[in-house]
């Protein structure tokens, strides 16, 4: 990439988040996988001066750059900050991530209507557990399995795929929601929600892992043939 020729007064920044982005996952704690981090996410704060650096563009580009090459990551994250308006989410005055997160409020309330009295008879605010889930496409803490799984849908059908995920997750976990209160409930939905999914979780990574271990036999077998 022809921008990897200039320097952004950002590296410093993206190489402090280096080790503290993607720290469960194996390839991203390798050299490779974090020189590739740094090179797409210093390229978007040359090629995008207006927001420049956010750590979220490093979990933004992670999922990417684990099913293509870094040029081809760099061009899919600028289509997902400018087509699907994800930047809009990160310029300075901006108040787009307030929207969206007010708009996840009133969706909770005509959907969830329980939960919607719930959160508010606790003083419990979207801002509080999802602002991480739109700045980062749901990668900040999702695992990968289902962080794939999501860019697929957000890839079809744009910034509504994320509220649908959103109403999906709450509505799924309504019962433990309604039961907790202020802490608990904070921690809950920050850490805990997708524990009613992890049967499928844990299929989705016994399918990988799998799917790895057969294309390092086809590959062995054709070095042998």
């Amino acid at each position: 990439m022809r921008l990897l020729k200039g320097e952004s007064v950002y590296e410093k920044a993206i190489i402090r988040d280096l080790n503290r982005t993607f720290t469960d996952n194996e390839y991203f704690q390798t050299k490779d996988g974090q020189d590739a981090l740094f090179n797409v996410a210093k390229a978007y704060s040359l090629y995008d001066v207006e927001v420049g650096y956010y750590q979220s563009v490093l979990f933004i580009a992670g999922p990417l750059l684990l099913n293509m090459p870094e040029e081809e990551a760099f061009c899919v994250l600028v289509q997902l900050m400018t087509r699907y308006d994800l930047r809009g989410q990160f310029k300075p005055q901006s108040d787009l991530l307030s929207q969206r997160l007010y708009q996840l409020t009133y969706l909770i309330r005509d959907h969830l209507p329980h939960v919607h009295r719930h959160f508010e008879s606790q003083g419990i605010q979207a801002s509080m557990y999802a602002t991480t889930w739109f700045i980062s496409v749901f990668a900040y803490k999702f695992p990968l399995e289902v962080v794939f799984r999501i860019y697929d849908t957000f890839l079809s059908d744009g910034i509504e795929a994320l509220f649908r995920v959103a109403l999906a997750l709450l509505e799924k976990n309504q019962s433990n929601i309604l039961v907790l209160e202020y802490d608990k409930l904070l921690q809950f939905l920050k850490h805990d929600l997708l524990r009613v999914y992890t049967l499928y979780i844990n299929r989705m990574k016994q399918l990988a892992s799998f799917m790895t271990h057969t294309e390092s036999l086809y590959q062995q077998n054709d070095l042998t043939n």
